[in-house]
């Protein structure tokens, strides 16, 4: 306000009060209020950033186990199920299949679970540095970001067997059972545990007396440290799948590849005294996720002596959406009758009720096969791998 002499008049100090108590105001109450606000928001949108991430890797790897099966495999499937298959076979079949068989298996089902301490030229010493930097390195890594890139093609998929050299068998061998009435195997395996139905599955396993394979990832909370130790104290085959199983961080290049699984190996090392040579990788080897290429993680494997095994039968439990018990057996029993050796997809983890829920029929129903066993992943298994060197 100005006077009648045209200057302005000083504030009051009423004004000045009233002013100075909205500057308090906002500076003790509403900016804290606000700062809280936009940190709230800040974390949720991570929170849904990252579970828009995983719900885009696991539809990856629905898509690459739905396609990645060779053609002839799909081909067919509900003639596969007729009741003609499995006519006629008597309860009593089962047992006189696997007599004596289980014995002679004995030897190699711990073939590969090497209790004594890990080489240490090849082995442990070469490994000593990227893992104690990886333990480092791992705590700063940050989200990688899921584009609709993050897919996994079937074209180009094709599925190679490697003999004990690891040389790419013939492929125009015969892929049949022969008629000299030599043992067609069946490996069972499950990826992503240990989970809560871990227990369950063991149980069924010990249940039949079978043995299978579990390619585990990284979980170090005390309730699943009986778990991993269940699985090598009853004789199955423990193998590796990825410590994080975060695919835009294991998948960035070599390095973070190898920093994970190494990181992967000594834990198990440390919890269950078994150095791990098998491993799976994260949507198999023909996943299209991967930023580098996959012949460079295959040939580091192949200079740590660690076998990769891939699938040729998937039970279709991978995909987020449900899907029945007769759905997964007549995913997994369609096409055993064709090959001499099956290595079966399947996946440990919480909501996978209906896999636990399938596997005493599917067990019952390959054992009532003639001339087919239940093995696990040994030293002496042939790998099925979907990229060929």
């Amino acid at each position: 306000m100005t006077g009648t002499d045209g200057k302005k008049r000083p504030m009051s100090k009423e004004r000045r009060r009233f002013l100075r108590k909205i500057i308090i105001f906002f500076l003790v109450i509403a900016t804290p209020v606000l700062t809280a606000l936009c940190i709230f928001l800040g974390v949720r949108l991570h929170l849904v950033s990252g579970e828009l991430r995983k719900l885009q890797a696991q539809a990856a790897e629905a898509a690459v186990l739905h396609y990645a099966e060779a053609p002839e495999e799909n081909a067919g499937r509900e003639e596969a199920e007729a009741p003609g298959e499995n006519t006629g076979r008597e309860e009593a079949e089962a047992p006189e299949e696997n007599a004596g068989w289980e014995e002679a298996e004995v030897p190699e089902e711990n073939a590969g679970q090497k209790e004594a301490e890990p080489p240490e030229e090849a082995g442990k010493e070469a490994d000593e540095s990227p893992v104690e930097s990886s333990r480092e390195e791992n705590r700063d890594w940050g989200a990688g970001n899921g584009t609709d890139t993050d897919r996994y093609a079937a074209e180009g998929v094709t599925v190679s067997r490697r003999d004990s050299t690891g040389k790419p068998a013939d492929d125009t061998e015969e892929e049949t059972v022969s008629e000299d009435g030599s043992i067609r195997k069946v490996y069972l395996t499950f990826d992503d545990g240990p989970s809560s139905n871990t227990g369950r599955i063991l149980d069924i396993l010990a249940e039949y007396d079978v043995k299978a394979t579990f390619f585990v990832v990284g979980r170090e909370e005390e309730a699943y440290q009986e778990l991993y130790q269940r699985i090598v104290a009853e004789g199955h085959t423990l193998g590796m799948h990825s410590y994080s199983h975060k695919y835009d961080e294991i998948y960035q290049s070599l390095d973070s590849y190898v920093q994970d699984l190494s990181r992967l190996q000594e834990f198990l090392y440390e919890t269950t005294g078994v150095w791990c040579r098998y491993c799976r990788f994260p949507g198999g080897s023909s996943n299209t996720v991967s930023r580098v290429d996959m012949h460079e993680l295959i040939d580091w494997l192949d200079e740590q002596d660690i076998t990769y095994f891939d699938w040729n039968v998937s039970s279709g439990d991978a995909s987020n959406s449900y899907i029945s018990t007769d759905e997964i057996l007549r995913n997994c029993l369609s096409t055993l009758s064709t090959n001499q050796e099956s290595i079966i997809l399947m996946h440990d983890a919480s909501n996978k009720n209906t896999t636990v829920q399938a596997l005493p029929e599917l067990i019952e129903r390959i054992q009532a096969m003639d001339n087919t066993v239940i093995v696990p992943i040994t030293e002496e298994t042939e790998p099925i791998q979907h990229i060929s060197k």
